[in-house]
């Protein structure tokens, strides 16, 4: 009996502080936008590499960096009450996952961001303004697709400004 009530109290109080809020589909899966056809290629995954045995550590994945600004490298669309999304594309041949780590995160109140899987139309978020922290950090969950799609969607009085 009290492992039932430590589990159920355990589920109410994790599900407050979960890394996403649940705001909604990304508007490329609403159908209100065009998914964009753009995709920064990046380098292939190697699917040959097989790694050393005699290695005792788990490999979790291959990083490649990008240094680039989202928004400004982004499509745009305008919806009709005025708001702004952007999508960003990139494309990792092979990659069986792919997550994000941004270095500089900050959104305004009202805006969200979501990954969206190109070929499999899953996602991940919304990202929102409660995920800002003092480092300007934040490191997405995994998305299983080689194609993903950044979406971000800032309201009509926060334009410009994650």
């Amino acid at each position: 009996m009290k492992f039932y009530i430590f589990f159920i109290l355990f589920l109410i109080f994790s599900s407050g502080w979960s890394q996403t809020a649940t705001v909604g589909l990304p508007e490329i899966l609403k159908n209100t936008i065009a998914k964009t056809s753009k995709f920064n290629v990046l380098r292939a995954i190697d699917t040959t590499y097989i790694p050393s045995t005699r290695v005792k550590t788990m490999e979790y994945g291959k990083p490649i960096s990008l240094d680039l600004n989202v928004l400004e490298n982004a499509k745009k669309d305008t919806l009709s009450d005025g708001s702004i999304v952007y999508q960003y594309g990139f494309w990792c041949k092979n990659a069986l996952s792919i997550n994000v780590v941004f270095s500089q995160f900050k959104l305004k109140p009202g805006s969200t961001l979501y990954l969206v899987g190109a070929n499999s139309n899953t996602y991940i978020g919304a990202y929102t303004s409660l995920n800002n922290n003092s480092s300007n950090y934040l490191d997405t969950d995994l998305i299983y697709d080689e194609k993903v799609i950044i979406e971000v969607k800032e309201p009509l009085e926060n334009r410009n400004t994650s």
